[in-house]
Protein backbone atom coordinates (compact mmCIF):
# COMPACT_ATOMS: atom_id res chain seq x y z
CA UNK A 1 0.00 0.00 0.00
CA UNK A 2 2.82 2.39 0.90
CA UNK A 3 4.71 1.59 -2.29
CA UNK A 4 1.55 2.40 -4.21
CA UNK A 5 1.31 5.82 -2.47
CA UNK A 6 5.02 6.51 -2.97
CA UNK A 7 4.81 5.60 -6.64
CA UNK A 8 1.80 7.83 -7.16
CA UNK A 9 3.62 10.67 -5.38
CA UNK A 10 6.71 10.25 -7.55
CA UNK A 11 4.60 10.09 -10.67
CA UNK A 12 2.71 13.24 -9.66
CA UNK A 13 6.00 15.04 -8.92
CA UNK A 14 7.39 14.16 -12.35
CA UNK A 15 4.31 15.40 -14.16
CA UNK A 16 4.12 18.54 -12.01
CA UNK A 17 7.75 19.35 -12.75
CA UNK A 18 7.04 19.00 -16.46
CA UNK A 19 4.11 21.40 -16.20
CA UNK A 20 5.71 23.97 -13.87
CA UNK A 21 8.94 24.46 -15.79
CA UNK A 22 8.44 27.60 -17.86
CA UNK A 23 8.31 27.31 -21.61
CA UNK A 24 11.17 29.80 -21.93
CA UNK A 25 13.53 27.36 -20.19
CA UNK A 26 12.75 24.83 -22.87
CA UNK A 27 13.14 27.45 -25.58
CA UNK A 28 16.56 28.50 -24.29
CA UNK A 29 17.84 24.96 -24.42
CA UNK A 30 16.85 24.66 -28.07
CA UNK A 31 17.44 21.15 -29.38
CA UNK A 32 18.06 19.74 -25.88
CA UNK A 33 14.52 20.58 -24.76
CA UNK A 34 13.04 17.82 -26.92
CA UNK A 35 15.41 15.36 -25.27
CA UNK A 36 14.32 16.53 -21.82
CA UNK A 37 10.66 16.20 -22.72
CA UNK A 38 11.21 12.75 -24.20
CA UNK A 39 13.14 11.74 -21.06
CA UNK A 40 10.30 12.90 -18.81
CA UNK A 41 7.72 11.13 -20.94
CA UNK A 42 9.74 7.95 -20.95
CA UNK A 43 10.19 8.12 -17.18
CA UNK A 44 6.45 8.64 -16.75
CA UNK A 45 5.69 5.64 -18.96
CA UNK A 46 8.12 3.47 -17.01
CA UNK A 47 6.56 4.51 -13.70
CA UNK A 48 3.09 3.75 -15.04
CA UNK A 49 4.18 0.30 -16.25
CA UNK A 50 5.75 -0.40 -12.87
CA UNK A 51 2.53 0.59 -11.10
CA UNK A 52 0.50 -1.71 -13.36
CA UNK A 53 2.93 -4.55 -12.67
CA UNK A 54 2.69 -3.99 -8.91
CA UNK A 55 -1.11 -4.04 -9.08
CA UNK A 56 -1.02 -7.36 -10.88
CA UNK A 57 1.31 -8.83 -8.27
CA UNK A 58 -0.92 -7.60 -5.44
CA UNK A 59 -4.02 -9.08 -7.11
CA UNK A 60 -2.29 -12.42 -7.54
CA UNK A 61 -1.19 -12.37 -3.89
CA UNK A 62 -4.67 -11.50 -2.64
CA UNK A 63 -6.25 -14.35 -4.62
CA UNK A 64 -3.66 -16.82 -3.31
CA UNK A 65 -4.12 -15.67 0.30
CA UNK A 66 -7.88 -16.00 -0.06
CA UNK A 67 -7.51 -19.50 -1.53
CA UNK A 68 -5.31 -20.52 1.42
CA UNK A 69 -7.81 -19.09 3.90
CA UNK A 70 -10.65 -21.00 2.25
CA UNK A 71 -8.55 -24.16 2.24
CA UNK A 72 -8.01 -23.95 5.99
CA UNK A 73 -11.63 -23.10 6.74
CA UNK A 74 -13.18 -25.77 4.53
CA UNK A 75 -10.73 -28.42 5.76
CA UNK A 76 -11.70 -27.59 9.34
CA UNK A 77 -15.42 -27.84 8.45
CA UNK A 78 -14.86 -31.18 6.73
CA UNK A 79 -12.85 -32.69 9.59
CA UNK A 80 -15.27 -31.51 12.26
CA UNK A 81 -18.36 -32.76 10.42
CA UNK A 82 -16.68 -36.07 9.48
CA UNK A 83 -15.92 -36.71 13.16
CA UNK A 84 -19.54 -35.97 14.04
CA UNK A 85 -20.80 -38.41 11.41
CA UNK A 86 -18.40 -41.07 12.67
CA UNK A 87 -19.62 -40.59 16.24
CA UNK A 88 -23.26 -40.68 15.14
CA UNK A 89 -22.68 -43.91 13.22
CA UNK A 90 -20.96 -45.46 16.25
CA UNK A 91 -23.95 -44.49 18.39
CA UNK A 92 -26.31 -45.97 15.81
CA UNK A 93 -24.41 -49.27 15.92
CA UNK A 94 -24.73 -49.39 19.70
CA UNK A 95 -28.44 -48.65 19.48
CA UNK A 96 -28.86 -51.29 16.77
CA UNK A 97 -27.15 -53.94 18.89
CA UNK A 98 -29.53 -53.03 21.72
CA UNK A 99 -32.46 -53.85 19.43
CA UNK A 100 -33.71 -50.36 18.71
CA UNK A 101 -35.05 -49.22 15.34
CA UNK A 102 -32.48 -46.86 13.83
CA UNK A 103 -33.58 -46.77 10.18
CA UNK A 104 -34.75 -43.13 10.25
CA UNK A 105 -31.62 -41.92 12.01
CA UNK A 106 -29.39 -43.98 9.71
CA UNK A 107 -31.08 -42.44 6.68
CA UNK A 108 -30.47 -38.92 8.03
CA UNK A 109 -26.82 -39.64 8.84
CA UNK A 110 -26.27 -41.23 5.42
CA UNK A 111 -27.86 -38.21 3.76
CA UNK A 112 -25.59 -35.93 5.79
CA UNK A 113 -22.53 -37.96 4.76
CA UNK A 114 -23.48 -37.70 1.08
CA UNK A 115 -24.07 -33.98 1.44
CA UNK A 116 -20.68 -33.64 3.16
CA UNK A 117 -18.91 -35.22 0.20
CA UNK A 118 -20.77 -32.86 -2.15
CA UNK A 119 -19.72 -29.91 0.00
CA UNK A 120 -16.10 -31.10 -0.06
CA UNK A 121 -16.16 -31.24 -3.87
CA UNK A 122 -17.59 -27.72 -4.07
CA UNK A 123 -14.98 -26.48 -1.61
CA UNK A 124 -12.13 -27.96 -3.65
CA UNK A 125 -13.61 -26.48 -6.82
CA UNK A 126 -13.85 -23.00 -5.29
CA UNK A 127 -10.29 -23.13 -3.94
CA UNK A 128 -8.98 -24.19 -7.33
CA UNK A 129 -10.99 -21.40 -8.99
CA UNK A 130 -9.27 -18.82 -6.79
CA UNK A 131 -5.87 -20.30 -7.55
CA UNK A 132 -6.58 -20.27 -11.31
CA UNK A 133 -7.15 -16.51 -11.45
CA UNK A 134 -4.69 -14.92 -13.88
CA UNK A 135 -3.62 -11.47 -12.60
CA UNK A 136 -2.45 -10.38 -16.07
CA UNK A 137 -6.00 -10.29 -17.43
CA UNK A 138 -7.86 -7.80 -15.25
CA UNK A 139 -11.22 -7.86 -17.04
CA UNK A 140 -11.38 -11.67 -16.95
CA UNK A 141 -9.97 -11.72 -13.44
CA UNK A 142 -12.97 -9.93 -12.00
CA UNK A 143 -15.42 -12.38 -13.57
CA UNK A 144 -13.37 -15.37 -12.42
CA UNK A 145 -13.16 -13.99 -8.89
CA UNK A 146 -16.93 -13.50 -8.76
CA UNK A 147 -17.51 -17.04 -10.03
CA UNK A 148 -15.04 -18.43 -7.47
CA UNK A 149 -16.80 -16.48 -4.73
CA UNK A 150 -20.18 -17.90 -5.77
CA UNK A 151 -18.82 -21.46 -5.71
CA UNK A 152 -17.32 -20.85 -2.25
CA UNK A 153 -20.69 -19.60 -1.01
CA UNK A 154 -22.36 -22.75 -2.39
CA UNK A 155 -19.79 -24.88 -0.56
CA UNK A 156 -20.38 -23.00 2.68
CA UNK A 157 -24.14 -23.45 2.30
CA UNK A 158 -23.65 -27.17 1.70
CA UNK A 159 -21.57 -27.47 4.88
CA UNK A 160 -24.36 -25.68 6.77
CA UNK A 161 -26.91 -28.11 5.36
CA UNK A 162 -24.82 -31.04 6.61
CA UNK A 163 -24.83 -29.53 10.08
CA UNK A 164 -28.59 -29.02 9.91
CA UNK A 165 -29.10 -32.66 8.89
CA UNK A 166 -26.91 -33.83 11.76
CA UNK A 167 -28.80 -31.65 14.22
CA UNK A 168 -32.11 -33.06 13.00
CA UNK A 169 -30.85 -36.63 13.47
CA UNK A 170 -29.58 -35.98 16.99
CA UNK A 171 -32.99 -36.40 18.70
CA UNK A 172 -33.35 -39.76 16.95
CA UNK A 173 -30.08 -40.88 18.58
CA UNK A 174 -31.32 -40.12 22.10
CA UNK A 175 -34.16 -42.64 22.06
Amino acid sequence: MRTHIVQNTVLAAVFTAALILPGSAFAQQGAGSNGLRQGLRQEGKELKEEIVQNRQEVRAHVAEVHANRLQKRFDAYYKRLSKMITKFRARLEVMKTNGKDVTAATAKVDEAAAKLEEAKKLADKSIQAFRDIDPDKYAEQRELALQARDIAMEARTAFKEVLTLLKSSLPLLKK
